[in-house]
Order: structure tokens, then sequence, then C-alpha cells
């Protein structure tokens, strides 16, 4: 295996203290001849102390203690532990936190003035507490600061084929000349290779990142980020070179899908993912070798029984009926005889006037018949109406006592059906049989666990004979990364009941960031703000527990706020900020 020199910048709890805006100073607290308890004045100054700190926005404390020559070596070691102790212990009383603190006891050993004399004696029978301060707190610097201490760096030989495995379990696979120069050149020499691993929602948080795709909802797998520098300058994949990644799963999921980050071209700050156009399935078996093992995914969870429960028909409401319509006649004029006069040709010759007289007189009855048809039509609409309408009124007047019987009747049926041999049989019988594919679903998991162990081990085996990947996915996604930055094993959310969350807060200020992270889907939603100042509402999954995070920095005092609820149950929630201290900060965000 290609031997790789590894740096790692430090990762650890306590937040560095930026260095332009921190100051360092120290204080004394003297003691007597043999002595560890403290005085009155020691107190009081200490209790200042520990005053003046809480102002700050980070400190850390620094306790050194000392003894003179008198007695033996052994004595005064455990002397200025003592001491140590003492000054230790009273600061914790006065709210400073032992995780930002630290104490050494040097006795004899490193006297400051001279012992051969008695107030060089006294001098020397001390505790020095060295603070250091932050005084003001920037929000850009910390977020950077934090995102320097995620970068894992290693120093590889660009030309030979290299792995590299990050921390978390990241594992790499670089061919000769992967990387170039942005003109084609290859580089000589080491390469600077750079590598964040975002696997948990702390990381995330750290990272500031967000898993969407334009508009919609992604579930990560995880997420990482690849650079590579030579000679202090960036540089590119190599047209036509891949890298082959890995990335550590728990479960497999057949919908993760590859996308590349998309970063603000000033500040570096990832805005989006996109989808990439080499998105693969775990199994890798597009880009990689055929794999010697079919793929495997585990044993499916069975799903609890749901319990039995009793259904009736829906009650019947009586119906209001529909008052008929009335219909509007045009009213019958009789025609003024005298006034008319009307001549028909028939067979060429002119009929009479009496002839049209009766065919008038013919054409007003046959008007008449039809209207008093009418009439009689709407009588009988009316009547019938009012029948129907006497009905309904007496069913709508009987419908409260049926409802009461009839609700009656579905209780005792149902107390019948519960108290029954028949559904203690059918419960007992669907308990039974689920915990049986229980107990098989939790053997075969067993089983698998086996599996995927030995087939891990068979992979790294023949990774490490033959270079090269030809083995199963085991507990791992596989994918070929063709462009350095920011990649992301992911999937889009298949939600589509929607609610929106509304989020306020009691202190505004641009220098923030508010996240929405969903534990149960592996998905964390950065939530910006509109031109206002006010925080962008989102629509998210409905039924899904989501916890509201915010931190923020105003007038150099960083600050925080959290809260939780269930999408549906309560959208509207509010982040009510307090300072807290830098490392207090980190710590709650790498913890999530």
């Amino acid at each position: 295996m290609q031997k790789i020199a590894l740096t790692f910048f430090c990762l650890f709890l306590g937040i560095h203290l930026i260095h332009a805006q921190s100051n360092q100073e120290k204080h004394s607290i003297y003691f007597e001849t043999a002595k560890y308890s403290l005085d009155e004045n020691s107190q009081l100054i200490l209790t200042e102390l520990a005053q003046n700190l809480k102002e700050y926005a980070d400190y850390s404390i620094d306790i050194q203690a000392h003894t003179d020559d008198q007695g033996d070596t052994e004595y005064n070691n455990r002397l200025a532990n003592d001491r140590a102790n003492s000054v230790q212990n009273f600061l914790l009383t006065q709210s400073i936190t032992v995780d930002n603190l630290t104490a050494s006891a040097f006795g004899e050993s490193n006297p400051t003035f001279d012992n051969t004399e008695e107030t060089g004696r006294r001098l020397n029978r001390r505790v020095d507490i060295y603070i250091k301060t932050l005084a003001s707190a920037n929000f850009s610097e910390i977020q950077k600061q934090w995102q320097n201490d995620l970068e894992q760096r290693f120093s590889v030989d660009g030309q030979k084929r290299t792995q590299v495995f990050g921390k978390d379990g990241t594992k790499l696979w670089l061919e000769a000349n992967t990387f170039v120069f942005a003109d084609g050149t290859i580089p000589t020499g080491e390469i600077d290779l750079r590598l964040t691993e975002c696997y948990s929602f702390g990381n995330m948080l750290l990272a500031d990142l967000s898993t969407t795709s334009g508009e919609k909802l992604l579930q990560t797998g995880g997420m990482m980020k690849i650079e590579a520098y030579a000679n202090g300058e960036e540089l590119v994949i190599a047209e036509g070179k891949s890298i082959q990644a890995a990335t550590p799963t728990q479960e497999f999921d057949k919908d993760m899908q590859l996308f590349y980050g998309e970063e603000h071209p000033e500040n570096d700050r990832l805005e989006d993912w996109q989808l990439a156009d080499n998105a693969i399935s775990a199994s890798a078996q597009n880009d990689f070798t055929k794999p010697r093992y079919a793929p495997y995914m585990g044993p499916d969870k069975p799903s609890k029984p749901t319990a039995l429960i009793y259904t009736v028909d829906s009650t019947f409401m009586p119906k209001k009926p529909v008052q008929p319509e009335v219909r509007r006649f045009r009213p019958v004029t009789f025609p003024d005889t005298m006034s008319v006069y009307t001549q028909k040709a028939k067979s060429g010759i002119f009929t009479s006037k009496s002839k049209l007289e009766e065919e008038r007189k013919a054409k007003v009855q046959k008007i008449m018949t039809r209207y008093e048809k009418r009439l009689a039509r709407l009588a009988y609409n009316k009547e019938s109406y009012a029948k129907s309408l006497l009905k309904y009124e007496k069913e709508v007047s009987d419908y409260p006592v049926k409802l009461k019987e009839w609700d009656k009747e579905v209780k005792r049926k149902e107390a019948k059906f519960y108290a029954s041999e028949n559904y203690k049989s059918l419960s007992d019988s669907r308990e039974k049989w689920y915990q049986k594919d229980l107990a098989r679903y939790q053997k075969a998991r067993e089983d698998y666990k086996i599996l995927r162990k030995k087939r891990a081990e068979d992979f790294e085996r023949e990774i490490e004979q033959k270079g090269n990947i030809s083995a199963e996915t085991m507990n791992y996604y596989f994918f070929q990364v063709n462009r350095a930055g920011w990649i992301n094993c992911d999937k889009f959310s298949q939600s589509t009941e929607r609610e929106l969350l509304v989020v306020n807060e009691n202190k505004k200020t641009q220098a923030s960031a508010v996240y929405a992270i969903f534990p149960d889907m592996n998905s964390i939603i950065r939530l910006d703000r509109n031109s206002l100042g006010e925080i962008d509402t989102k629509r998210f999954p409905r039924g899904q527990k989501v916890m509201v995070l915010g931190w923020q920095v105003q007038n150099g005092q960083p600050m925080m706020a959290k809260t939780e609820t269930i999408m549906g149950n309560k959208n509207a929630v509010y982040l009510n900020y307090r300072k807290v201290r830098l490392q207090e900060l980190r710590e709650t965000l790498a913890g999530i």
C-alpha cells in the first residue's frame, strides 16, 4: 500500500480563539508556608476575576501552581497540586466550567524568584492564573474556523496510484496523474489533498451545509469535499480521469444518487446540489468491475400488526326534497277578430273569411288547452311537494332518536366484538406471527452483519492485493468522481404532503444561521433571510419531527436558540436566543 504522510488539522471540542481579537493576562494568588487554603483576599480576587470573564465571548484558563524549596520534592509536588486544586475548585463554584480550564503543579521545580531569600520564597509560594480572552466574536470568522477544523490534509505523490482513507470512513482510490493544473499540466512532487467528511448533522452544521436541490428536498447519505493543491495552486481532476470513492452507510438504499455542490464564486459557500450525470447506485456496477457477489441489502424488517378495529356503516341522514320549479308561461292573448284579416291560398283559390276565423279559433282553443294542462301540472307538483316536505320534517324530528338507538346498537356490537373469543384469537394469532417474523428478521440481521463484515474484509483484502475495485459494496456506497469540490450521496424526498414552517425569533441579525433538521429523514435545510431580515417560510413534509436551530453573533456575543415540533401539529415556532460561549455553541452543534 502506498504510504501516505498524514497531517490532520486539529479537531477538538474547545473553540480556537481568534488571535487578532484575543488578549492574555496573568493573575497570581499567594500562600503562606505549607498552606494551600485560600484566604479572604484571594477569594475576593478570584470572585472578581470570574465575574469579569462572563463578559467575554469566550475564554480559557491555565492554572500553574508552585512552591518554594522548603521540604522534600515529593511533599512540594503534593502541596503544589493542593494549591492548584484550591484555586480550580473555587473557580468552579463561580460558574467557571471545567472544559475550558487546565491546571498544572510544578512544585519547586520551576522557581521564578530566588529561594535563598525569604522574599523570593514568599513570591514562589503562589498560583499563576493565565487567562486568554476573546472580547468580540465575528460570525464569518467563526464559520471559517469551524470549517478549517473539519478539514483533513494528506500529502500524496500525484504520479503514483494512491489510496486515502478518511477518519470517518471515506475511502478514495486515485490513479496516477489524476490531478492536474487548470491548463492540463501535471504537477510534480507532493500534492496537498484535502478531505472534509460530513456524515453527521453536527459536522453538516459546522460546515454550513443544506440538503436541497433547487426547490426539492434531499435525504442525505453523507457529504464530503475533495480538494487538491500543488505549490499553492488549486488542482482539478484531469479530463478522462476520475476518483473512485466509497462512503460508509449503515443501510443500503438503492435510490441514492450522486450530486455535486454548487458554491458561491466569492465566498465558497455551498449554494445548491446538482444531480451528477454519472450518478450511480451503491453497487456501482456501471463504473466498476462486476462484483463477485450478488447485491444483498439485508432483510426487510416486518411491520408490526395494527390493532383490529370494529367498523360499521355510516349513518343515513334524511335528504331534504327539492322544491319544484314554478314554470313561467307567457299570457295567452285572444286575437281581435275584427282587426285580423288572414287569407290562405288553397289550390290556387282564396280561403273564405269564415274558414279563416274557424282556424283561428281552433288555434286559440289549442293554446288554452295546453295552458290549462300546465296549470293542472303545477297544482299537482305543489301538492306533491307539500307531502314530501311533511315527510321530510317527520324524518328530521325522528332522526335524533334513531341516531341514539343506532349509536347504542353500535356500541353494543363493538363491545361484543372486543369481548369475543374470536377477537382475542385473531389478535393473539397476529401477534404470534409477528413475533415469529421479528425473530426471523433479527436472526437474518445478525447473519447479514456477519456476512457484510466478511465481505468487507474480502473487499479490502482484494483492494490490497489487486489494487482495483471488484468486490461487492457491502456497507459502502461506491461512485466515481470526475470533479473536485463538494460531493453528496443523496436521494430526492418522495413526500408530497407539505406544511408551511414559520420561524419567529426574539433577536434578528444578518450575521446568523438558522437550520431546520429532520432526523428521521436525514435532511438539513438552511433557512435564509429575505430582504426584510425575516426568516423565509418553507414547506416541509407533514408528520415529520423537526428541530429548528439558530445561532448568531450580536455585538460580538455568540447567541443560540433551538426548539422542536412535529410538522402539522404546530407549524409556527419561536427561537428565543440566549448568550453562550463559543465553546458551548460548538459543542452543541457538533453533538447534534
